[in-house]
């Protein structure tokens, strides 16, 4: 298991995140099967990719610059998906120097690999 250290957290959930979670604390005591739901759509309004949802394709929203390392929003996208893109970019911080560094270093160890094998790679969706 590798470390992972977490970004900042984005300025909209300082101000809220501590009676959210007391909140949901709360409500899950009353009632075991509650979920959670965004409550405020201007924090991670519907906007945000999810790449866990089963329509979700990465080619569909980003291109990779193999230059810096950087993931940018697909140019012929349309507007809303170029939108989504910059967002999910900007709050996970996909563009982060470590991580453009380390999209680097798999793609060069990828482009070595005269025998490679796409799935051993931790950036796959960069390198295909």
């Amino acid at each position: 298991m590798r470390k992972l250290i977490r970004n900042e957290q984005p300025e909209c959930l300082k101000t809220v995140s501590q009676v959210w979670t007391e909140d949901f604390v709360s409500a899950r005591n009353g009632n075991p099967i509650y979920k959670f739901s965004w409550r405020d759509k201007d924090c991670y309004d519907e906007s945000l990719l999810k790449p866990d949802v089963d329509d979700y394709q990465f080619d569909d929203y980003f291109i990779a610059n193999y230059k810096t390392g950087e993931l940018e929003p697909l140019p012929s996208a349309p507007d809303y998906s170029k939108y989504r893109a910059e967002i999910t970019i900007r709050l996970y911080g996909l563009n982060i120097a470590a991580r453009n560094k380390a999209r680097i270093r798999e793609m060069e160890r990828f482009i070595r690999d005269s025998q490679a094998f796409l799935d051993d790679y931790k950036y796959r969706f960069f390198l295909e």
